[in-house]
C-alpha cells in the first residue's frame, strides 16, 4: 500500500511535467526544425525536449511545425505555398526597321521575369521564309536575314515569343526593300524611280535626272509611306520641284552619315501617282580603298621626265598626292604625276614615286624608278686613258656593242648585276665579258629578248678602282 506522501511526491511530479509539456503542444504557430521542439504560438524549441513561447524555430530530430514556418529536421515539414515563376514582359528592339534585300539585322530582346522564370524566346517570322529568316544569337539576340529578291517594298513582323508563357511576346515590324544598287545617280522615268534602292557612301553626292515631261521631286521622309518632308538620322534632302528640260539635281549625303541607315524618298508632284511610292537611299561602307601606280617601273635619264598616273577605286575622291621618298634629291613630281629626275654625271640611283590617297591617307601605292646618267644612243663604247665614253649607252634589243680600247694597257668591260659590285653578274638575264684586251676591238651582243627599261652596269676587271666613273651603263632603249 502506497503512502499519502508517496502519492503526493508522484502527484506533484507528474503536474511538473505537464506544465513543461503543455507550451510545447499549444504553440502551433512556430518553425520546427527538429527533435521535439516546435510550438502553437510563435514560440520555438531549442533541445530535445525544451519548449517556448517566443519567436523561433525548434531544433532536433522530431520537430515539426504546423503554422506558418516550414520544417527542417529529419521528420521537418511545412505548410507554405511555393513562389510560382512568372515572365512578366517581353521587349523586342527595334520596333521599327528597314531591311534591304539579303541583308541582315540584329534584334535584340529583354524579358522580364519573376522567381527565377526562364528567359528563352522563340523567334518567328510571319509568312513563313518568304519572308526571310531569323535564329537566334544567344538569349537576348537574334539575326534576320531579308530574302534574296524583294521587288516592291512590303512589311512584315519578326515575332520573339516567351517559350514559358506563350502569352507574352513583342513584334518588330520590318520594310523590305529591294537589293541596294551601285552607282550614283537616281532617274525619274514613267513616274517611277531607278533605282529603287541607291547605295550611296557617306559623303556621296548623288545626280537626280527628270525624264518625264512633268514636274518631279526627290524629297525626304521620315518612314515609308509618309509624305511630310523628314529626315533619318539627321539626314533629309528636297530638289524642289523641276522638269527634264531643267536639267539635273543633286543630293549632297552627310560625311558624317551612318552606314546602314535607309532614308525613304517621295515626290510631293505626284504622291499618289508614282508608280514606286517610295524610293530609297541606303548608306553604304565605302568599299575598301585601293590604289594603283602606272606605270610600275621606269628608267629615267638624268634630267628626264616622265608621266605617272593612279587608279583608285572603292571611293568617289580620286584626288591623290604626289611625292618622292627621300625628297628633291632624287627628283620631284608635280600634282599631275609628272616626275622629273635629279642631275646624274656618272652614277645611277634608285628612287620611289608615290601616290596617297586623299580619301584615306593610309592607302598608298609606288612605282620605282631606276636612274641612270644621260643616255647616248650608239653603238660604241670607248675606253680612253681610264673613262668609259659615252658614261651611258643607248641601245636597242639585239644590238651588236662596238668596244674599242684605244691605249697601250689592258682593259675589259665586264657586266655587274648593279652598280660597283665587281663581280660579273647578270641583270634581267644580260650578262657580257669581253675579257682583256689592249689597242683593239671587240663585241658585245645584246639579246633581242632584252627588256626595255633595263640597265646594266659594266665595269673593267682590270682598274675596277682607278676607272672615272668606276662604271658604265648599257641602258636598253
Amino acid at each position: 500500500m502506497i503512502k499519502k506522501q508517496t502519492l503526493l511526491s508522484i502527484i506533484m511530479a507528474l503536474a511538473f511535467s505537464l506544465i513543461l509539456f503543455l507550451p510545447n503542444v499549444y504553440s502551433m504557430q512556430g518553425t520546427g526544425s527538429g527533435g521535439m521542439g516546435g510550438g502553437m504560438s510563435n514560440g520555438s524549441g531549442n533541445g530535445d525536449m525544451s519548449g517556448g513561447m517566443g519567436q523561433g524555430s525548434g531544433g532536433g530530430d522530431m520537430g515539426s511545425g504546423m503554422g506558418q514556418g516550414s520544417g527542417g529536421g529529419d521528420m521537418g515539414g511545412g505548410m507554405s505555398a511555393k513562389k510560382k515563376p512568372m515572365v512578366m514582359s517581353v521587349n523586342i528592339s527595334p520596333k521599327k526597321t528597314i531591311v534591304p534585300a539579303g541583308e541582315t539585322a540584329i534584334f535584340t530582346v529583354t524579358v522580364k521575369i519573376k522567381n527565377k522564370a526562364s528567359k528563352k524566346v522563340i523567334w518567328s517570322v510571319t509568312g513563313g521564309s518568304a519572308n526571310g529568316t531569323i535564329a537566334a544569337n544567344d538569349l537576348t539576340s537574334a539575326t534576320y536575314t531579308a530574302p534574296a529578291e524583294v521587288t516592291e517594298p512590303r512589311t512584315i513582323k519578326i515575332v520573339a515569343k516567351s517559350k514559358m508563357s506563350k502569352m507574352k511576346k513583342s513584334i518588330a515590324m520590318v520594310t523590305l526593300i529591294p537589293a541596294v544598287s551601285s552607282g550614283d545617280t537616281i532617274t525619274i522615268s514613267n513616274f517611277a524611280f531607278s533605282p529603287v534602292n541607291l547605295g550611296a557612301v557617306p559623303g556621296a553626292v548623288i545626280t537626280v535626272t527628270n525624264e518625264d515631261e512633268f514636274t518631279h521631286t526627290v524629297t525626304s521622309a521620315s518612314k515609308p509611306l509618309n509624305y511630310t518632308k523628314g529626315s533619318v538620322k539627321g539626314i533629309s534632302f528636297d530638289t524642289g520641284s523641276f522638269i527634264n528640260t531643267d536639267g539635273s539635281k543633286t543630293i549632297e549625303i552627310p560625311v558624317t552619315a551612318t552606314v546602314g541607315t535607309v532614308i525613304p524618298y517621295f515626290c510631293t508632284e505626284h504622291t499618289n501617282t508614282m508608280t514606286t511610292k517610295n524610293g530609297f537611299i541606303t548608306i553604304v561602307n565605302p568599299a575598301e580603298i585601293t590604289i594603283s601606280v602606272s606605270p610600275e617601273n621606269a628608267t629615267i635619264e638624268s634630267e628626264g621626265t616622265a608621266q605617272f598616273t593612279a587608279t583608285i577605286t572603292g571611293t568617289l575622291d580620286e584626288v591623290v598626292t604626289w611625292t618622292v621618298d627621300g625628297g628633291d634629291a632624287n627628283g620631284t613630281i608635280d600634282t599631275s604625276g609628272l616626275y622629273t629626275a635629279p642631275v646624274l654625271t656618272t652614277t645611277m640611283k634608285s628612287a620611289v614615286v608615290r601616290a596617297t590617297s586623299n580619301a584615306d591617307p593610309a592607302q598608298s601605292s609606288t612605282a620605282s624608278v631606276t636612274l641612270v646618267p644621260t643616255i647616248t644612243n650608239g653603238d660604241t663604247i670607248t675606253i680612253s686613258g681610264l673613262t668609259f665614253s659615252p658614261v651611258n649607252l643607248g641601245v636597242s634589243p639585239g644590238a651588236v656593242i662596238t668596244v674599242t680600247n684605244t691605249v697601250g694597257f689592258d682593259h675589259s668591260v665586264t657586266s655587274a648585276s648593279e652598280p660597283e659590285v665587281y663581280t660579273n653578274g647578270a641583270v634581267n638575264g644580260i650578262s657580257f665579258d669581253t675579257g682583256l684586251f689592249l689597242s683593239s676591238s671587240v663585241t658585245i651582243e645584246i639579246p633581242v629578248t632584252a627588256t626595255v627599261g633595263t640597265v646594266i652596269p659594266y665595269y673593267c676587271s682590270q682598274h675596277m678602282s682607278l676607272m672615272t666613273p668606276k662604271n658604265g651603263f648599257i641602258t636598253i632603249k
